[in-house]
């Protein structure tokens, strides 16, 4: 399946669940996620098609900071900025150097 097509049916289930009300659904796929193995076009329409129900999905924050760290990783604070913008919010940004469960 091309990267195009995954995008395409991301975009169709997870607007679908949405606009239902499943967000328990969506907040369980998103607990699933591999953000280490997922195409980094994956990872950002994932973030894409969730951000307006941010509030609704608890484990998209976990996720979010997964997604920084691993663009911050292979792009610089520079291109992960470029590549999440508008998908996270700026201030969050500096997480990337906090670790999980680390003091703040």
């Amino acid at each position: 399946m091309t990267i195009d097509a995954v995008l395409d049916s991301l975009y169709d289930d997870i607007d679908d669940a949405l606009l239902a009300g499943r967000f328990d659904e969506v907040d369980e796929k998103i607990r699933g996620l591999d953000v280490a193995a997922l195409p980094v076009e994956v990872l950002l329409g994932w973030l894409t098609i969730t951000h307006p129900a941010a509030e609704k999905l608890p484990a998209l924050a976990g996720f979010t900071i997964a997604v920084v760290r691993r663009l911050t990783k292979e792009s610089g604070i520079d291109g992960a900025r470029e590549l999440l913008q508008g998908l996270v919010e700026p201030h969050l940004m500096p997480i990337i150097d906090i670790p999980i469960g680390g003091a703040v």
